[in-house]
């Protein structure tokens, strides 16, 4: 199905979020582009004529007056429950919003106890962590289980390289083909090949004092020392 995104989404309009335009009370630049949805189930579990229900309109205190719908829908990423009630009430003449909305399952999660499918993991709710740690530990026990199992620590070294990547890279240094320089294979390293072709190394710690020429002397004064000045008593 074709579905128009809601103008209190988070989509970008012109480099700025749809909702900012909502919100400042300002219209959109351009319009929402409907997109492709992929429905996958939409069921109908309850019909409630007015009176049956404690649906409220927005802002209302008393249930609304109007019949009100439960329906179970499985949908793909990206659908907007909110635009698929507006639509509905569209299509059957009339006006409809979303009262309430309920996620019982995302992607591999779910929150059916026990799930639906054994491909399906339990997902702790906000009821079972005021419950206690008796109640949502069992249920996240084997999901950290599996994820240490998927993740295992490294081990063989704790800082640098560890001892196979050092023998795997001596192996690949050991077959690489050498190159010849002036009758000569050329130098493994920088150092080397820097004093075969004649040039000097100027490593951290080759260094020379400088010479030539007169250090000055740091210590010298021109002034006395106060501590040799005597002092004559008439």
């Amino acid at each position: 199905m074709s579905q128009a995104p809601p103008i209190y989404s988070a989509l970008k309009v012109k480099g700025r979020k749809a909702c900012e335009y909502a919100r400042d009370g300002q219209e959109l630049p351009i319009q929402l582009e409907k997109r492709d949805m992929q429905v996958d189930d939409c069921t109908l579990l309850d019909w409630c004529e007015p009176g049956q229900h404690d649906f409220k309109y927005p802002g209302d205190d008393e249930p609304a007056a109007a019949p009100a719908a439960r329906i179970r829908l499985t949908v793909c990423s990206g659908f907007y429950v909110r635009s698929f009630a507006h639509d509905l009430g569209i299509a059957c003449q009339s006006r409809s919003h979303m009262a309430t909305l309920l996620r019982t399952r995302q992607a591999t999660y779910t929150t059916h106890d026990p799930a639906d499918s054994p491909e399906l993991t339990n997902a702790i709710t906000y009821a079972d962590l005021e419950t206690g740690e008796d109640i949502w530990g069992p249920k996240i026990r084997p999901q950290l289980e599996a994820w240490v199992l998927s993740n295992p620590v490294a081990t063989g070294h704790v800082n640098g390289r560890s001892e196979e990547t050092k023998q795997r890279r001596a192996a690949e240094q050991s077959e690489r083909p050498k190159q010849r320089f002036r009758g000569g294979y050329v130098a493994d390293t920088k150092k080397e090949r820097i004093k075969q072709q004649g040039g000097k190394y100027k490593g951290k710690w080759s260094r020379k004092p400088a010479t030539g020429g007169a250090v000055p002397d740091s210590t010298a004064t021109t002034a006395e020392d106060p501590a040799h000045i005597g002092t004559t008593v008439a």
